[in-house]
């Protein structure tokens, strides 16, 4: 039985030029990335964009990836900043509500109030939560990510339970179950 090569073995060989490798990676990642993105935008649309945007920066700066952290967190760094710049390009855009409102997907009720209070926390605390709760990365892992200490991530993170606790608190007395946020 074949073990499966670790993301770096496959980074080592991308780097190389092997581009079977690297889609590896990419089919390894991608949902995952994904999914970290729609979080933290708030859009399925803009994270697919920005997952995909992320790999072809990634594939670009291969050469750049010296091993001393983890790919996965090289990888989440890159779409974290892309994300961070997109977000900011379109509030400065902002487009009119009636077009945001037809080309947006309509989740359920829960998930849109979910969704709100997710997109309504300040940007750390909206990814420290997103990362350590939805990506499951350590709070080391998280710290690593987001460029700051331990510690710091760790609170982001408590505070934006916290908060959205107390957004969320009438789902909490209709009985929804919220213990994952």
């Amino acid at each position: 039985m074949q073990q499966e090569a670790s993301d770096e073995a496959l980074m080592g060989r991308a780097q190389d030029g092997d581009r079977e490798a690297f889609a590896d990676l990419y089919v390894r990642h991608r949902p995952a990335l994904t999914a970290f993105l729609t979080r933290f935008t708030g859009s399925p649309m803009l994270a697919e964009d920005l997952a995909q945007e992320s790999f072809v920066r990634l594939w670009e700066a291969r050469g750049r990836f010296e091993g001393q952290r983890k790919f996965k967190i090289w990888l989440y760094v890159a779409a974290k900043n892309l994300a961070i710049n997109a977000l900011k390009a379109r509030r400065e855009l902002a487009l009119p509500e009636e077009l945001a409102e037809r080309t947006a997907p309509r989740p359920s009720a829960l998930g849109e109030l979910v969704t709100e209070a997710l997109q309504a926390l300040p940007e750390p605390q909206r990814l420290a939560l997103v990362l350590t709760i939805y990506e499951q990365f350590s709070h080391r892992e998280a710290a690593e990510a987001m460029g700051c200490t331990e510690v710091s991530a760790r609170v982001l993170a408590f505070r934006a339970r916290q908060t959205l606790k107390q957004r969320l608190a009438p789902l909490l007395e209709k009985g929804y179950e919220t213990e994952n946020i």
